[in-house]
């Protein structure tokens, strides 16, 4: 009996005990006034930390949270997502080439050169060298200016100021692109390096057409005709000349840059990896023309027919790869017609680009 007593307050001792260990945390849960226990850095036993707060907790449902690994890729955006660039069309890249008698301002042109030239140009730092009584032969260009030079009123005193200014009266020639002049004229190469021309900003360009009514006009950067009776004023701004030569008035139709005014030339460059970037384009632009036109038969123009391309206001309403050709091509000579025996000759053509001089020259140099 006894015995069985002293077990019986051994158990209510321990009940006891147990309900002062735990008694306080179980009453905050219930009792909000019940003061909760702290650990000895001041926090709750079960209270979890900034640091442990994005810890799972194997008694939660562990399903799939994208949101509960700092370290996952997220899932793009669906805006994020851009098409791959469409390749463009022949079409579109001859357009790029195109040039019109009534826009002729351009950027950048492209003259070639014989390497010996380009190491001298490149040495002597001088563009312009050539002058109406260069070479063994005048060229189109100043027999024309001289035939002018006579001419009263605005015609005249441009002609005498592009044979006479010393400003002016330094030529290089040129196109704006390099495969349409890259096999040379009536059997004369122009070279296999290739100087890269490009015009200030505020340069102007002259427009000479001997049998337009108007022989001669004046545009900006932004195809815009400027008055002619501001040559004068403007001389200092004039960087090149837009020659045309039209049927009738030459054997064949032909169109060239005459680069003339040093001053007006932001800057100019050699072999440079923008020279080089013009060729690869151009290389590529050809080989793929020659896959085309091996695929599919395209008509040829006649020289006439070339030089209408040239104008807006006679220009193919339906335009084949032929005449997109001719739109870019400075000249209707046969050997620059399209076709597989020309395309063979350009690719080999522009494979023979000279590299040994490389030079730049910027007009703030």
């Amino acid at each position: 009996m006894n015995a069985t007593l002293s077990t019986l307050r051994s158990l209510t001792l321990a009940l006891a005990l147990a309900r002062c260990s735990y008694g306080s945390h179980s009453a905050s849960a219930s009792d909000p006034s019940a003061p909760a226990l702290r650990t000895t850095d001041g926090t709750r036993p079960f209270e979890r930390t900034d640091a442990a707060s994005n810890a799972i907790d194997p008694r939660e449902d562990a399903s799939p949270d994208p949101l509960a690994d700092a370290t996952a890729t997220p899932a793009p955006d669906a805006a994020t997502f851009t098409e791959a660039p469409r390749p463009r069309s022949l079409d579109e890249r001859l357009a790029d080439d195109a040039i019109d008698n009534e826009r002729p301002w351009r950027e950048v042109l492209y003259s070639w050169t014989p390497p010996d030239r380009a190491a001298a140009i490149a040495q002597s730092r001088v563009l312009l060298a050539a002058t109406a009584q260069s070479g063994n032969a005048p060229s189109p260009f100043s027999r024309l200016l001289t035939r002018l030079r006579s001419r009263e009123g605005e015609l005249g005193l441009v002609a005498r100021a592009l044979l006479e200014d010393p400003a002016l009266n330094r030529y290089r020639y040129a196109w704006s692109n390099a495969y349409a002049t890259a096999l040379g004229f009536i059997g004369r190469s122009y070279g296999t390096a290739l100087v890269r021309i490009e015009l200030a900003p505020n340069a102007l360009v002259l427009r000479l057409d001997p049998r337009d009514v108007r022989p001669l006009r004046l545009y900006d950067r932004e195809q815009r005709e400027v008055p002619l009776r501001r040559f004068d004023e403007l001389r200092g701004r004039i960087a090149a000349v837009y020659h045309v030569r039209r049927s009738g008035d030459v054997r064949v139709p032909f169109r060239e840059y005459v680069v003339c005014n040093a001053s007006a030339v932001a800057r100019w460059s050699l072999a440079t990896p923008p020279v080089r970037e013009e060729i690869a384009r151009e290389r590529e632009l050809v080989s793929a023309l020659y896959d085309a036109l091996a695929a599919r038969s395209t008509p040829s123009l006649s020289p006439r027919e070339r030089y209408a391309e040239w104008n807006a206001s006679t220009r193919s309403s339906a335009p084949t790869l032929a005449h997109r050709w001719a739109r870019a091509m400075a000249t209707a000579a046969p050997h620059y017609d399209l076709s597989l025996v020309n395309l063979r000759a350009l690719a080999a053509a522009l494979a023979l680009y000279d590299t040994n001089t490389v030079t730049e020259q910027s007009s703030t140099q």
